[in-house]
């Protein structure tokens, strides 16, 4: 089964500092196939069978903790929640120079539509939807 992991904090403004090429190795040491990295983001896709997300994220945490001695949160995804997320998404959400769209995606312990009555935002330029798993979130650059 194919999945995403997102790693929470991790190469931003320098802090918890996360080569790629070695988060590849640790992910494949830890069982995970057909790993891929984007950039330096902290996503990764990968391949792995017979676990559940939740087995998955603490056998990656262990091993970034392993390798990196950081004490990273990860958010393990599978392609179907991936896609239900992007089956809400409208067709003329694109981001570009006048709209720029965000999508949040939530840990369990939160994911629920009622999440949107804690969220400030400007009705006027923005327009902020639940999917299950996240929040689509755009936003008018031309207002």
């Amino acid at each position: 089964m194919v999945y995403t992991a997102l790693l929470r904090g991790i190469n931003v403004g320098g802090n918890n500092k996360v080569d790629m090429k070695t988060l590849k190795k640790s992910f494949e040491q830890a069982g995970m196939k057909n790993v891929v990295t984007y950039i330096n983001s902290g996503n990764i896709v990968f391949s792995t069978t017979g676990r559940s997300k939740n087995d998955i994220a603490q056998i990656l945490e262990k091993a970034i903790m392993d390798t990196f001695g950081l004490q990273i949160k990860v958010l393990v995804l599978h392609l179907e929640d991936m896609k239900k997320v992007i089956s809400v998404l409208p067709e003329s959400w694109i981001s570009n120079d006048q709209l720029r769209c965000e999508i949040l995606f939530l840990w369990e312990a939160i994911d629920d539509e009622s999440i949107l009555d804690k969220l400030v935002f400007k009705p006027e330029i923005e327009t902020v939807k639940y999917a299950p798993g996240a929040i689509v979130w755009a936003i008018d650059k031309k207002t």
